[in-house]
């Protein structure tokens, strides 16, 4: 069983991290958003879409392990992920001290793009306590092969679902973004909790005190998720529809999502009480790279 199974003989405060599920097209930026959730680099962001199956990063002493179908687990170096067969291989296990493990782990999906991967890989990914992080490329922004793979998964899901459209800063001009934003939210009415324009790479290494990470998109989807994984619920206050900005620079676009029931899952590391926590104090003060 996994841990996400023993939540009804959790003690109280006691049930596990919730867990994040980052999904979407090859080259979306999903190994670039998990780095730098965890202001590190633990994933190839250079591979190609036939190198790695799912990888999960939960905290602890730095290391990874290689999960066959059967359950057997092989250590490997972190250094050799992309040395992992993909027939034999379910899913690769890497831990690591990082703060926002503290707060949920991480589940880094391949590309849905990928011919080689199992099909066993996609069946049963999700578990009902998860929060899925999906990215689209702006410039390719939700694809009918995406929107097919969500509408066949989402259910399997009812934490609360997150768009990021990724590298929107490449998109020429205000008209462009204000186009692909608009068709976007029509499009996935309904499909997800909130919406969020980001430039990945802007914020990669940049600190929230440059300017780069509240102009990249990511310091409000960074405050969003935040709150959503401490609390369960989403910010309360919040803009009730997308928008993009005049300068050029990604914005924000979203929508509170209902609270989660009574069941919601409270962090393992992090007080049910956040003002004693003192994961709340280290983030608070992080940088961009630390500020989940």
């Amino acid at each position: 069983m996994t841990e996400h199974e023993h939540i009804d003989n959790a003690e109280p405060n006691e049930f596990p991290k919730p867990r994040l599920v980052l999904m979407g097209e090859f080259s979306a930026g999903k190994s670039t958003l998990t780095n730098i959730i965890l202001d590190s680099q633990p994933l190839p962001m250079r591979v190609t879409a036939t190198r790695l199956p799912p990888v999960q990063i939960s905290y602890g002493a730095p290391g990874a392990e290689a999960v066959s179908f059967e359950g057997e687990r092989t250590p490997i170096e972190l250094d050799g992920l992309e040395e992992v067969s993909l027939e034999e291989t379910a899913r690769i296990d890497v831990t690591m001290e990082a703060e926002a493990l503290e707060l949920c782990d991480l589940l880094d999906m391949p590309g849905i793009s990928d011919p080689n991967m199992p099909k066993e890989t996609w069946e049963n990914v999700i578990s009902k306590r998860d929060h899925v992080v999906w990215c689209t490329h702006a410039t390719q922004a939700w694809r009918q092969s995406e929107a097919a793979i969500w509408n066949m998964l989402r259910e399997q899901s009812s934490g609360h679902n997150l768009l990021l459209i990724t590298q929107f800063d490449k998109l020429q001009n205000d008209r462009d973004r204000m186009r692909v934003r608009k068709r976007i939210e029509k499009e996935t009415e309904g499909l997800f909790d909130a919406i969020f324009p980001v430039s990945l790479l802007e914020a990669l290494g940049s600190t929230k005190e440059n300017g780069q990470w509240a102009s990249s998109g990511v310091a409000e989807f960074s405050d969003y998720l935040v709150h959503l994984l401490m609390h369960g619920t989403a910010p309360e206050k919040t803009a009730p529809v997308a928008r993009a900005s005049t300068d050029g620079t990604a914005g924000s676009a979203h929508a509170a999502p209902e609270a989660m029931d009574e069941n919601r899952v409270t962090p393992r590391r992090v007080s049910a009480n956040p003002a004693q926590s003192a994961t709340t104090t280290r983030l608070d003060r992080g940088t961009a790279g630390a500020g989940f």
